[in-house]
């Protein structure tokens, strides 16, 4: 099994995850998910940011090959998403952090493109809109594909 590395920039995203948003049907998306993620025994649960770390991959598609963990969850009354998720670590200003991939699929609700992995971590305070950071995973779990 081989690491690899990708780099990218933060990027803003809708917002919803975190409840900042504009969109009321999706407001506070991951706090109302994260009892699911626990009872599943995902690891790392209770140190998580209630929002997602969006970090956009520059001329390539991320593809999950074998996550770590998959989880169907009714989080809402009139909604229920399968999510994947892969254990890899956040590489920012020379600090590592445990981090997923959340990847909700397939989903109608999913609004970013595979270009943009979204990460559940812990709350990084300095991360800002264009830093740039990096993910570490094992190649089993996730290819990059142009």
């Amino acid at each position: 099994m081989e690491k690899i590395s990708v780099q990218g920039k933060i990027a803003r995203g809708t917002r919803g995850a975190s409840g900042l948003g504009d969109n009321e049907k999706f407001i506070g998306t991951i706090a109302k998910q994260k009892p699911y993620f626990k009872s599943a025994g995902v690891e790392r649960v209770d140190s998580w940011y209630d929002g997602t770390i969006n970090l956009k991959i520059e001329s390539k598609k991320f593809k999950i090959l074998k996550p770590d963990y998959i989880i169907t969850a009714g989080w809402k009354p009139d909604i229920t998403e399968t999510f994947w998720l892969v254990d890899v670590i956040l590489k920012y200003k020379d600090k590592c952090y445990p981090a997923y991939v959340y990847y909700p699929c397939p989903s109608s609700v999913k609004t970013h493109p595979d270009t943009i992995i979204e990460l559940l971590a812990e709350e990084i305070e300095s991360l800002e809109y264009g830093d740039t950071a990096s993910i570490e995973f094992s190649n089993d779990k996730i290819k990059l594909v142009d």
